[in-house]
């Protein structure tokens, strides 16, 4: 096959990556990944007040307990002509999260205590709704 794009996303929102293949004169191809949802996981979807339209270029830090920090950036770009899902995942293996920092794309930043991320399930966060840093 020849392929001209992926998406990829949480499609049956288990924690986990997921693919969505296009090919030039073929069948899209989905594939679905059943391995990390057996894993500890945190899903977080960022939104802005009002309109709650997803943060797009928000960066995200998530603190852990005696581990490294984990960074993301809430994107949708990656692949010719497809969009990824807005959402980031966490991968916690056997940590807990302590707490989550956004800096928005305006430049504000928030920090969101343990007790808003819960482990094994998608949260959406909006703008001014945690604690101001």
């Amino acid at each position: 096959e020849v392929s001209r794009g992926v998406a990829v996303g949480d499609l049956d929102n288990d924690g986990d990556s997921d693919l969505v293949v296009t090919n030039n004169g073929g069948k899209v191809r989905v594939l679905l990944n059943q391995v990390g949802s057996k894993s500890r996981w945190l899903g977080v979807r960022l939104t802005l007040p009002g309109s709650g339209r997803d943060a797009l270029g928000a960066r995200v830090s998530l603190a852990r307990e005696g581990l490294p920090t984990l960074h993301r950036r809430v994107r949708t770009d990656g692949s010719y002509v497809s969009s990824h899902d807005p959402r980031v995942l966490f991968g916690l293996g056997d940590s807990e999260p302590k707490s989550l920092e956004v800096i928005w794309p305006d430049g504000s930043a928030e920090v969101f205590g343990a007790d808003r991320l819960p482990v094994g399930q998608y949260v959406t966060l909006v703008q001014g709704s945690g604690t101001a840093k």
